[in-house]
This record gives C-alpha cells, sequence and structure tokens, in this order.
C-alpha cells in the first residue's frame, strides 16, 4: 500500500485517481480497525456530535461493547421522522394521481 500524503501535486484523473482514493480508504480502515469500539463511539462524537448521526454504526458498536467483542447480528433502526415525513407524502402524491386519474 503507497503511502497516503496531504501534499497535492495537482489533480489525477482515471485510474490513477482511483487508485488513490483505494489507498485513502484502505489507510483510513487500518487506523480504525486499530482501535477500540469505545474510541470509535468517542471519534463519531467529536466527529458528529454526541449521539448525532450514523445510527446504525453507534448501535452496532455499542452491542460490541455490552457483547465483550463476540460478532453482532445487523442492527435495527427505526426510519427517521424524516423518512416517515417522505413515506406519507409519497402516499398522498399516489392517491393524488389515482384520484386524477379517474
Amino acid at each position: 500500500m503507497t503511502e497516503v500524503k496531504n501534499e497535492s501535486f495537482g489533480k489525477l484523473y482515471g485510474k490513477a485517481r482511483l487508485k488513490q482514493k483505494q489507498d485513502e480508504a484502505k489507510y483510513r480502515q487500518a487506523q480504525m480497525d486499530e482501535i477500540t469500539p469505545a474510541q470509535r463511539l468517542a471519534h463519531m462524537d467529536n466527529a458528529f456530535g454526541k449521539g448525532i448521526g450514523a445510527q446504525r454504526e453507534r448501535k452496532r458498536l455499542q452491542a460490541l461493547i455490552d457483547n465483550a467483542g463476540k460478532k453482532v447480528e445487523a442492527v435495527k433502526v427505526a426510519p427517521t421522522e424524516a423518512k416517515a415525513e417522505r413515506k406519507e407524502k409519497q402516499k398522498k402524491k399516489e392517491k393524488h394521481d389515482k384520484n386524477k386519474a379517474k
């Protein structure tokens, strides 16, 4: 793996840019793999704010902490209010379109 640097020597395009992005992703993943789930939660709190964002990942990490590192099944998260509002709006639109077609 090539070392990831913050220096910019002009834009890369095509395969060179793809390779650069893959190397950066591997580097970030390696960093995250080295820290504990509790440290990852703390990292997310610093990045997004306490308890904000990345709900599934937070629940998964909390389950890992609670189960002392045992493998955790997929975590179900309730839909957000915005998602529920979009679903309701879609239903109203479909109902309106159906009535309009009659």
